[in-house]
């Protein structure tokens, strides 16, 4: 069984940049704490990762807004996260001309209230075996729906929605997409003045980012 699932760990795995987790924005009086989750979800830093936002999250009072964009990983790590997000009743944003993919949509899935921008995309397929080509691997796709039932989504038409895309390709779908196939999903609109502090913190943390890469390609061109 330990070694099934070791497997299984692996079948949403492709290579990437590793996930960052971030405290974008505190928890206030006003509003709760916003986390970006990006990247990518590797191989054997499951654990550290769980257990990094297991650490942000352990003194929260208001449920957190998550962030997300990446294009998924290792499994067992995202399906452990979303736990947590559903437990904490967290909700989960896919930001306008952001992607989140495989592992993340699953995540985004976890969140109590779920958001996409317009122009924000969610991607979804099987679950796939470790063999070169890879194939749809049934005990793969047994626990993404396992999980999906534990996130609410359990109609048979709305599970087949999320996972028959074969594992060498990606459905992408937007918000119109899951409203049509009855998952629920919001509208997030970066214009409405309830989103505007967090948005704020998103295109701060951007920026920032942007800025600190800019810095080092400069010092290393000295």
């Amino acid at each position: 069984m330990k070694r099934l699932l070791i497997a299984v760990a692996l079948l949403f795995s492709i290579p990437a940049q590793a996930a960052g987790i971030s405290l974008i924005s505190e928890e206030t009086s006003d509003h709760p704490a916003v986390i970006l989750i990006k990247g990518s979800f590797l191989k054997g830093e499951e654990n550290k990762d769980v257990h990094w936002f297991t650490g942000l999250i352990w003194t929260l009072k208001k449920p957190a807004i998550i962030c997300l964009d990446g294009n998924g990983g290792v499994l067992l790590g995202g399906i452990e996260i979303g736990e947590l997000i559903r437990q904490r009743g967290f909700s989960t944003v896919v930001d306008d001309h952001t992607a989140c993919a495989s592992t993340c949509a699953l995540i985004w899935l976890a969140g109590k209230e779920r958001y996409v921008g317009k122009f924000g995309h969610l991607g979804f397929h099987s679950a796939r075996t470790s063999e070169q080509p890879p194939q749809i691997s049934g005990p793969g796709n047994a626990m993404v729906g396992a999980y999906l039932y534990q996130m609410g989504v359990r109609e048979y038409r709305e599970i087949t929605f999320l996972t028959e895309q074969p594992p060498i390709s990606m459905k992408w779908v937007n918000l119109a997409d899951m409203i049509s196939h009855d998952i629920y999903a919001e509208n997030f609109d970066p214009s409405q003045p309830r989103w505007a502090w967090a948005k704020a913190a998103l295109d701060a943390y951007y920026r920032d980012s942007r800025n600190a890469i800019a810095t080092s390609e400069a010092k290393a061109k000295d």
